[in-house]
């Protein structure tokens, strides 16, 4: 792995791409790439800084800048690596623009998840495939339009009128586009294959619906990518802006007629097969015999994509920091590791991996 020749080759397509031509004011702003051991920036190699974690935007010595973990699979196709350097370089134009709008990962847990709603989800995921496959731009309003007719329906179902995946379509969703419009910029089949791949995860029965967060990658930009198609444009002030971009939807075009929402029988299949594996991965957990340390704590840190919520055990397979609210102390629980979670506080913790740290860098993006 040459991590420097990876570097390189990230930077000259970069340097191909107008950014300000894929979202306004946008610029590209500074990028690192890392592997176990090293990590570079362009300019030789240095040892892995411990804030480089994951993929995502970090503040490093004083900086914003855009991380990612290099593997023997990002490095059989550069085009790819590339566009999904550009989604991390927004997440830091977004913070240097000062962007509010961050879903909140924990309250997320909390969004119902019912097969009810499952299925009006899956009927705004069809619509939104439409609007953008359609050539007619009227037609591709009238998906939008029952799109938003369905959203205000499972708003008023789930009694939730802005539930936290709306904040994450922006935030990801925005950021997602990006890299799309990056890859389509180098390679236009590749582009074609990704948006291929997103309309069969919105709509194909698998755990990947029970999952809102990831998905909303998806419906962010399918929802981008479909106002483009219906001639309405989303593009907007980073920092400015305060709403999701669902909402900006509204400001240009009246919600349709729900109609028929189609059955999706296999909903509660779903819902049942998550709820055991997850009752199967606690069982485990437990069997190996972690410790156990009550107290009180409040969660500075998680990684988003890798937590879930059963009754009130809050569960994490890669890691977590807390604060003790008792001592001050902040504690790095890495690897599998059990919460027992309140809605509020941890009021107690099972870990089979601890380490103290007293700086630590949030993982949000």
């Amino acid at each position: 792995m040459d991590l420097e020749y990876t570097y390189r080759e990230v930077a000259r397509r970069l340097q191909s791409i107008d950014p300000g031509a894929l979202w306004p004011g946008l610029t590209w702003g500074e990028f690192a790439l890392y592997n176990a051991c090293q990590a570079t920036m362009g300019q030789g190699l240095f040892p892995r800084p411990k804030e480089f974690r994951g993929n995502t935007a970090v503040a490093w010595e004083g900086k914003m800048v855009a991380i990612w973990g290099v593997t023997e699979t990002d490095e059989e196709d550069l085009d790819l690596l590339t566009a999904n350097m550009a989604h991390e370089l927004f997440h830091v134009f977004q913070m240097k623009r000062g962007e509010s709008r961050f879903p909140n990962d924990l309250a997320a847990l909390t969004d119902p998840m019912e097969s009810s709603l499952l299925a009006v989800k899956r009927e705004e995921n069809r619509e939104l495939i439409r609007a953008v496959e359609e050539q007619d731009r009227e037609k591709s309003r009238g998906h939008l339009a029952r799109f938003l007719a369905l959203r205000k329906k499972r708003e008023t179902l789930s009694g939730r009128s802005c539930p936290q995946e709306y904040w994450a379509e922006t935030v990801e969703g925005i950021a997602e586009y990006v890299g799309g419009r990056t890859l389509n910029a180098l390679d236009r089949e590749k582009y074609a294959g990704r948006l291929k791949a997103y309309e069969k995860s919105l709509v194909e029965p698998s755990a990947l619906l029970l999952d809102p967060r990831r998905l909303a990658y998806y419906t962010g930009t399918l929802l981008l990518l479909g106002a483009q198609k219906a001639g309405l444009s989303l593009f907007h002030e980073i920092g400015e802006e305060k709403r999701p971009v669902c909402e900006l939807l509204k400001d240009k075009l009246l919600p349709g007629a729900v109609g028929t929402v189609q059955p999706f029988p296999q909903g509660e299949a779903l819902l049942e097969e998550q709820r055991k594996s997850r009752e199967t991965v606690l069982s485990s957990f437990f069997d190996r015999g972690p410790q156990y340390r009550p107290g009180h704590f409040t969660i500075t840190g998680y990684d988003p994509m890798n937590l879930w919520l059963l009754e009130d055990k809050l569960y994490g397979s890669h890691f977590w920091v807390l604060k003790n609210r008792g001592g001050g102390e902040t504690i790095q629980l890495l690897g599998p590791t059990v919460l027992v979670w309140n809605g509020e506080e941890v009021t107690g913790f099972w870990t089979e991996n601890t380490k103290a740290e007293k700086e630590f860098t949030r993982w949000v993006m």
